[in-house]
């Protein structure tokens, strides 16, 4: 879990939605602190509204899983009814964490991967990637956040 420290304290600046066609840029803040004995990672997120996406606001709890050998997370959403499981790791400094496959009427199967970078000692930069299982995946948001 020290390996994430990187990722620890508060965060904001702007996120870029790709969506329907369509790129919007936004505010976003988040929150990223110890839990339950430092055994667990709290993030606390919201960006602001933006056409197609609306207001998106969430939760996510990230571990290690000695079993898996990996880390695994969970993300609950005001968008969604139920919680996205990610798991991944490092590659280089990059954490990357990849989602199960789950099920988007319009879309069928897909995944979605989620790559934190460290640029400095004040800045995270976000990419979040979607595509269907097994094929090449696009971007859906990308950003970076500074500390506050």
């Amino acid at each position: 879990m020290q390996r994430l420290g990187f990722l620890l304290g508060d965060w904001a600046g702007e996120m870029t939605f790709h969506h329907g066609g369509e790129t919007h840029t936004v505010g976003a803040r988040a929150r990223i602190e110890p839990t339950l004995q430092g055994w667990w990672l709290c993030t606390q997120y919201v960006h602001d509204e933006a056409p197609g996406v609306g207001l998106l606001g969430g939760m996510t709890m990230l571990t290690f899983d000695v079993d898996e050998g990996k880390y695994c997370s969970w993300e609950f959403q005001n968008k969604e009814g139920q919680a996205v499981r990610d798991t991944g790791g490092f590659k280089g400094e990059n954490l990357v964490m990849t989602s199960d496959p789950m099920v988007i009427p319009e879309m069928g199967e897909v995944i979605l991967r989620k790559t934190f970078r460290p640029e400095g000692e004040s800045s995270i930069r976000i990419l979040i990637e979607m595509g269907p299982v097994g094929g090449e995946l696009s971007t859906m948001a990308e950003g970076v956040l500074s500390r506050v």
